[in-house]
């Protein structure tokens, strides 16, 4: 899942659906509210532990780390030296990824003009948002806070969240070198960010798939849909035959990976089913 959080187009909560454990992830995250707090003021230590799942939180949020911190410093290099061509494989995997969320598509005139809607938005959103915004405390804690909704939607990439609103290339550089400078308030802040933003809007979300499930999917694709505008990867090349075909090879390794990835998730399923 860190691996998968740490690029766009790839969904954590698709890698946790693929190895069975979205379930109970997104039980275990709905289990932080006001309970959780009665039980740390009452002292019943046995309950709350109960209640926290550390069981499965900490091996799952140990690996997690590992693979985002790792791959920090290489999602930083590409984009610092090789940006359009990173883009071209950002633009398939995302593309990708609405193909696979489009198959489940219900198509009535509410659904579709969610969709339209969230593309026209999320094109013009992109087309004032500059590719990389101020770099704030108060920024990354937004961003975190918005970010993190995505990792438990399956389908959707926390990592994506953070392109469209122009601050991953600064929170890769910023966990590549957590200690350098003043690196290590971001790390934390974007940290509460993300802590506050899954406790308080799991709920939520798990509100809304129940009620609005085809209506939010609808609009997410629509989203996704219109943040490609970010990642048109033939801006400014010099458009030879090798920059073109390359930027397309590119995009279609993006494809195929998304396209693993769900046949591994119907592997699974297929499995599950005849067992």
């Amino acid at each position: 899942m860190g691996a998968a959080d740490v690029i766009p187009g790839v969904s954590g909560g698709t890698i946790a659906l693929i190895v069975g454990i979205y379930e109970e992830l997104i039980d275990t995250i709905s289990r932080y509210d006001g309970q959780m707090l009665t039980l740390l003021w009452q002292r019943k230590w046995k309950a709350l532990f109960q209640r926290m799942n550390l069981s499965f939180l900490m091996p799952l949020g140990l690996g997690i780390l590992m693979a985002i911190f790792s791959l920090a410093k290489l999602m930083t290099y590409l984009l610092s030296y090789h940006e359009s061509l990173t883009y071209a494989v950002f633009f398939g995997l995302i593309l990708g990824s609405v193909f696979l969320m489009a198959r489940d598509f219900q198509k009535n005139l509410t659904n579709l003009g969610l969709l339209i809607f969230g593309a026209v938005f999320t094109f013009g959103l992109v087309g004032l948002l500059p590719m990389e915004t101020p770099k704030t405390l108060i920024a990354f804690f937004t961003s975190a806070l918005i970010a993190i909704c995505a990792m438990i939607l399956p389908g959707i990439s926390g990592s994506f969240i953070l392109l469209l609103l122009g601050k991953y290339k600064q929170v890769m550089e910023v966990v590549k070198s957590p200690f350098a400078g003043d690196h290590i308030w971001f790390v934390l802040v974007f940290a509460l960010g993300a802590l506050i933003g899954i406790i308080g809007f799991s709920k939520l979300l798990k509100w809304l798939l129940r009620h609005y499930h085809n209506a939010l999917f609808a609009f997410l694709i629509g989203m996704m849909l219109g943040s490609l505008r970010k990642l048109w990867p033939f801006t400014g090349i010099d458009f030879s035959i090798g920059s073109i075909a390359g930027r397309i090879f590119l995009m279609l390794i993006g494809l195929a990976a998304v396209y693993l990835i769900y046949r591994a998730e119907n592997y699974r399923t297929a499995k599950c089913r005849s067992n």
